[in-house]
């Protein structure tokens, strides 16, 4: 583990590893390993899990000590507290570097002195976080999109708030008590990459909400091929008309990335609005009056910000 980070800096002391990796938030796994800073994670790390190679690939960074340090997804595999607990150590180093960070994941973002939206391979926005939400353009959607997610230790568990299942257009009729009692419902499922989540043509038994990582949604060609529909990433959701309808899936879903997803059972929500049975009516007739399939029509390279 100790040369995994040393390869930062070959010159780098025992003690220059350490400060790197308490800096990543990484030290106290490390140190709590029965072999320590000596231990053999196997080719590519493969006995750590994605959230700990980040850190060790963080840490491997941060001992090189660069005049200007380029992230890439930096956060992408961590959980919530571990996130914040990085992002506050690279704001800490822009006091003497510049950090350039492109991320998706706009809580990296949020105390940035600038940020450049990039959406479909253009410019569409900068400025600082506060001015970009008052636009409410394209950032402010995204942030609304991301926020009201606690992603809880090593991907284990997800906490969701009701305002969040509200910006849900299916959910938004709920009262409150409906959708705290929702918020109970909804199961965390982690999936490698490349795992197929829903096969078209199956039954939709479970509606998804993204809540890290990115599914590619693909539709089946006559000619036996694949037409590439969407990329869904955190914030989006699919199969909620499978919730109030018996219809085959109308797309197949397909993990690019390790992705979380908070997953509502079909009974289960039945179940809830069949309490008010003019609410379940009022529901079907809303979803009755969409295009089957319309809710994976958004274009395959989503927006990402820097």
């Amino acid at each position: 583990m100790r040369e995994n980070i040393r390869v930062g800096r070959a010159g780098a002391t025992d003690a220059d590893v350490e400060a790197a990796a308490k800096a990543a938030e990484i030290h106290d796994f490390v140190a709590a390993m029965p072999n320590g800073y000596e231990t053999a994670i196997g080719e590519g790390g493969m006995r750590l899990s994605g959230g700990q190679r980040q850190r060790i690939a963080i840490a491997r960074a941060l001992v090189r000590d660069p005049g200007i340090l380029i992230l890439d997804e930096a956060t992408s595999a961590l959980d919530t507290t571990t996130e914040a607990a990085v992002n506050a150590t690279l704001r800490r180093m822009t006091s003497s570097r510049t950090v350039i960070s492109v991320t998706h994941r706009l809580s990296s973002a949020a105390e940035s002195d600038r940020v450049f939206v990039i959406d479909r391979g253009h410019l569409a926005e900068e400025g600082t976080h506060d001015g970009l939400l008052a636009q409410r353009g394209v950032y402010a959607s995204l942030w609304d999109k991301q926020h009201g997610f606690l992603v809880v230790g090593e991907s284990s568990r997800v906490v969701v708030t009701p305002e969040r299942l509200r910006r849900v257009p299916l959910l938004a009729r709920l009262d409150d008590a409906t959708l705290a009692e929702l918020t109970t419902l909804f199961v965390a499922e982690t999936s490698p990459a490349d795992r197929v989540l829903v096969y078209e043509g199956d039954g939709a038994e479970k509606f998804y909400i993204v809540v890290r990582g990115r599914v590619e949604v693909t539709r089946a060609t006559a000619g036996g091929g694949e037409d590439h529909v969407a990329v869904l990433d955190d914030g989006d959701h699919f199969g909620e008309i499978g919730l109030l309808q018996d219809v085959p899936r109308t797309a197949s879903c397909r993990t690019l990335t390790e992705c979380i997803c908070l997953v509502l059972d079909r009974v289960q929500f039945r179940e809830i609005i069949s309490r008010v049975p003019e609410l379940r009516a009022e529901l079907e007739k809303s979803m009755g009056q969409r295009q089957p399939g319309a809710h994976f029509l958004r274009p395959v390279s989503a927006p990402r910000s820097n």
